[in-house]
């Protein structure tokens, strides 16, 4: 979770965008279904991002690691305190 690193990085602000976590958790996380990166990405994926002024956190996640996997590690990072 978020954090101030340090970590900088110059990027053209009409570039830079990003969705909440609540996004990538919808639906059980659905957003994880697909195994083949941006192949089935939808005009409508893009438009869950917003333009941004900075990112606190960077999801990164394996393409071969089950949707399930994905969806539970995000909600025990983003939500452990709730969980408990």
């Amino acid at each position: 979770p978020s954090g101030d690193s340090g970590l900088t990085l110059d990027v053209r602000t009409e570039l830079l965008r990003a969705v909440e976590v609540k996004v990538i958790t919808q639906c059980f996380g659905k957003a994880f279904a697909s195994s083949c990166g941006t192949c089935d990405a939808t005009v409508e994926d893009y438009n869950r991002s917003t333009h941004v002024q900075r990112i606190d956190d960077f999801v990164s996640h394996s393409w071969k690691t089950g949707r399930w996997e994905k969806f539970l590690a995000v909600c025990m990072v983003y939500n452990m305190k709730a969980a408990i």
